[in-house]
């Protein structure tokens, strides 16, 4: 005589079997994609003047600290692709040419670096390609043949830009 309950019935068919598989399967499935993901791109790099002493890492503020002690400040205005700086401040010498890295958060790939020159009230340049979401902007003279700028500047903006971008010390 045989009841149901002394049936064989394939753990697969057991509700237990699938409450206890479904997080394990989960798991793994999570993991793999991780492992994927982690392997397939590129940790974005952190641009800043950083150095590792031992094991604490540091900042260099050589720059701004000079950019403070010049009382250097810029307006940055875009208008289409256009780029206008007027820099203010007590410089000897105006820079012929400076240096205006757009830096985006996350992605090295979106950063973007443009030339600006000396014009008629103040320096000029233009962007390759519209700029569209948060940036980070830096600012520094372009010396030739030098092994590094002397001071620089910085801000922060959503772009495409409402009003002019003020630039100043860290």
């Amino acid at each position: 005589m045989n009841n149901a309950s002394d049936q064989f019935i394939p753990g697969y068919k057991q509700p237990w079997f699938w409450f206890l598989m479904v997080p394990l399967i989960m798991v793994f499935i999570m993991g793999f994609t991780m492992l994927y993901l982690s392997i397939s791109t590129s940790d974005g790099v952190v641009v800043d003047n950083f150095y590792k002493d031992g094991l604490a890492i540091k900042t260099r503020n050589e720059q701004d600290a000079a950019a403070a002690d010049l009382g250097l400040a810029a307006q940055v205005t875009i208008n289409g692709r256009q780029i206008h700086l007027e820099l203010s401040g007590v410089l000897d010498v105006r820079p012929a040419r400076l240096t205006l890295h757009f830096i985006y958060p996350t992605k090295s790939s979106e950063d973007l670096v443009v030339v600006l020159v000396a014009a008629d009230n103040g320096y000029a340049g233009a962007l390759p390609e519209a700029l569209n979401g948060r940036y980070q902007v830096m600012l520094s003279p372009q010396l030739d043949g030098a092994p590094g700028a002397m001071w620089r500047l910085h801000g922060m903006s959503h772009f495409p830009l409402t009003a002019s971008l003020a630039l100043k010390p860290k």
